[in-house]
């Protein structure tokens, strides 16, 4: 089941936008965690099912790692879209106070 959630399996992401276009309220928002390298993809394809991209953030390991997430926000509505960086450890291998700010809600042990 998790290789499934993690691989998209059983849903792809255009089942997904299709699905999100249908039944998505006004203003909501859809968030999406991706490879890096896939978003310029969604990104495009959601534009054509009327999602826009509110927030972009792009994650990296450490400061000296190349980004290789994006958390993407989306919408029905246009507006212009932020982006933002998040850093994970810090050059002491801790996590950074903006990940733990972002996810001790979610985590024990942060």
């Amino acid at each position: 089941m998790k290789n499934a959630a993690r691989h998209g399996t059983t849903c792809t992401l255009l089942q997904l936008l299709s699905t999100t276009d249908k039944h998505l309220k006004p203003g909501g928002l859809l968030a999406v965690l991706l490879p890096y390298h896939r978003v310029d993809e969604f990104i495009h394809s959601a534009n054509d099912h009327d999602l826009y991209l509110q927030q972009q953030i792009l994650l990296r390991h450490t400061a000296t790692h190349p980004f290789f997430r994006s958390i993407l926000f989306l919408s029905n509505k246009k507006v212009d879209s932020s982006l933002k960086e998040l850093i994970i450890k810090n050059e002491t291998n801790a996590y950074t106070d903006e990940f733990v700010a972002l996810l001790k809600d979610y985590y024990l042990h942060l």
